[in-house]
């Protein structure tokens, strides 16, 4: 329980460190045009580390184990520096309980589907920097706030389960050039919501529950197709 604990805040304090340091890339920096865009496609891959979504008697947790994440955003560009995305994806993963002594165990599967749109601030508009062959590429960074949900569907032996609750998320990125229409987009957010053991199990045996609002980290990089 104790390891969980540390390795959420870790996870938390590298992603307000990331959004601290974002906008001092840009010191010294030639700022070009903007680009004039509308709208982005970015389909994604990743890794999802996810908290606990419950506790009980004698430091006992569940939580889902660290899976891939695969998914695609949209965004239309309301500026240039503002804009709204939507979101989805999946993690295919495995339920995971931790007992004190004994450590970590697998005992079900479990479907992960996020869903959400978002506010997105670029923090400057791109910049040129120097890359290999006395060229230049565009560099921004943005960061991202918005909310929606997240779905589990959840089995274990005959049994299955699905609970769709609502999230909130932050997180940040960077957007490096690879064409005038072409960026690879790196970023790392965190998704907090609370796993409704009620709406899976019934209020009878879900109210029973101890649930807590977890941080789900995602750390995620892809290919922007402006246009």
């Amino acid at each position: 329980m104790t390891t969980a604990f540390s390795r959420r805040h870790q996870m938390a304090a590298l992603l307000f460190s990331i959004v601290s340091i974002l906008p001092l890339v840009h010191a010294g920096a030639q700022t070009p045009p903007p680009r004039a865009t509308v709208a982005s496609v970015t389909p994604y891959v990743g890794y999802i580390a996810f908290g606990d979504f419950a506790t009980g008697p004698l430091g006992t947790s569940v939580s889902n184990a660290g899976a891939a994440l695969f998914g695609a955003t949209l965004g239309i560009d309301m500026s240039p520096r503002v804009g709204l995305v939507g979101n989805i994806g999946f993690a295919n993963t495995k339920l995971r309980g931790d007992l004190p002594l004994l450590g970590g165990y697998s005992f079900g599967d479990s479907k992960v589907l996020l869903l959400d749109a978002n506010v997105h601030l670029a923090l400057t508009v791109p910049v040129a920097v120097p890359a290999p062959g006395s060229t230049q590429m565009q560099f921004g960074t943005f960061v991202e706030a918005g909310v929606g949900a997240i779905r589990f569907d959840q089995s274990v032996g005959p049994l299955n389960t699905v609970a769709t609750n609502f999230a909130f998320n932050v997180g940040a990125g960077a957007d490096i050039g690879l064409t005038p229409s072409l960026d690879l987009r790196l970023s790392v957010k965190d998704y907090i919501g609370k796993f409704d053991f009620s709406d899976a199990l019934g209020t009878a045996i879900g109210g029973r529950i101890n649930s807590k609002v977890a941080n789900n980290f995602a750390f995620t990089a892809g290919l922007k197709l402006s246009f």
